[in-house]
């Protein structure tokens, strides 16, 4: 199934305004220039959804609010295929241009500024980016050159090209494919004589057992290298580019505490109850470290889940597309 518009040739007479309320979901449109265009194919390849973006004088913007209110946790991938994009975001801005890959975490604000571009853009389930690389967390943001995403990028235009989500192709294989190029995307340079060995096996290890552990307190880096079968040194090498072990366990709990708060089996947990369960040492401790990552204390976070989200009726397929990858 597709979904097309195309401001161009819908009857009516504020096309701005249509093209706004396809996003309403979950992100502000307004029209930043007099050139104004907006045409978007989307389809889905589950449990990818793929956007084709042709726009012009068009301006994105998720605000704190609205990633609190709306609830959504993917990201986006968006390969600029012409023109250029210029983006903003809590760690800084910069343009991105034609075979640029640009990372963006749903649950962080940004804003976008499209002009006579066409943008392919790729929105990914949380998991298959946490099953990529350990830097998830670093990633909002960040601007891959041709040279680290070529493969990437060669491969969401042939996705796209070749319409693969109906020529009869194993959508999982697809997907696998995407998933392998990503990975490679996303490795960092390291400068190390010796790098370290952080082998897909060995991090998967590290995963399980910070996940495994999380709620527990006394979790440090000696006890996940024991319990992982690695080294210290192994350890501390690989995490080293994410600022160390303690900061992805950190990490890791706000994100557990993040989904705690928006269980609704979890409304009559107070927030020391939920942080203490994602493993915090104290409330205030939760409150600092959930206020570093998502612009907000949890209570303020909870609150925002209590708001009515726009009726699903009015939405076009693809609301419901990306709300499944929650």
């Amino acid at each position: 199934m597709r979904y097309v518009f195309d401001s161009s040739s819908v009857d009516v007479s504020d096309p701005i305004g249509q093209h706004h309320d396809l996003y309403a979901g979950g992100t502000d449109v307004r029209q930043a220039g007099p050139r104004f265009r907006a045409r978007i194919e989307v389809c889905r390849l589950a449990p990818l959804v793929v956007f084709d973006r042709r726009l012009d004088d068009v301006l994105h913007e998720r605000t704190i609010d609205g990633a609190r209110r709306d609830g959504f946790s993917h990201f986006t991938l968006q390969l600029v295929v012409s023109g250029r994009m210029r983006i903003e975001h809590p760690g800084g801005q910069a343009e991105a241009g034609p075979g640029e890959i640009v990372l963006f975490d749903l649950t962080r604000p940004q804003r976008t500024l499209a002009q006579d571009a066409r943008i392919l853009t790729f929105a990914v389930p949380r998991h298959l980016m946490e099953r990529a690389t350990i830097h998830v967390t670093a990633l909002h943001g960040t601007v891959l050159g041709p040279q680290q995403s070529g493969l990437l990028a060669d491969i969401m235009m042939s996705i796209v090209s070749r319409r693969l989500d109906e020529a009869g192709t194993d959508p999982a294989s697809v997907v696998r494919i995407f998933e392998t190029a990503l990975a490679l995307a996303l490795r960092f340079d390291r400068d190390a004589a010796d790098p370290p060995i952080d082998t897909p096996a060995m991090l998967d290890r590290v995963r399980v057992v910070v996940e495994a552990h999380l709620g527990r307190r006394e979790l440090t880096p000696a006890l996940v290298a024991k319990l992982a079968g690695v080294s210290r040194t192994q350890l501390y090498a690989a995490f080293k580019p994410v600022g160390g072990v303690s900061r992805y366990i950190q990490e890791r709990r706000v994100t557990r505490l993040r989904s705690l708060l928006q269980s609704p089996e979890n409304q009559g947990s107070s927030i020391a109850q939920l942080a203490f369960q994602a493993g915090f040492a104290s409330a205030s401790h939760a409150n600092r470290s959930f206020c570093e990552v998502y612009g907000t204390t949890p209570g303020r976070f909870r609150l925002a889940q209590d708001k009515p989200l726009p009726s699903e009726a009015g939405q076009p397929p693809f609301y419901h597309w990306l709300r499944g990858l929650n």
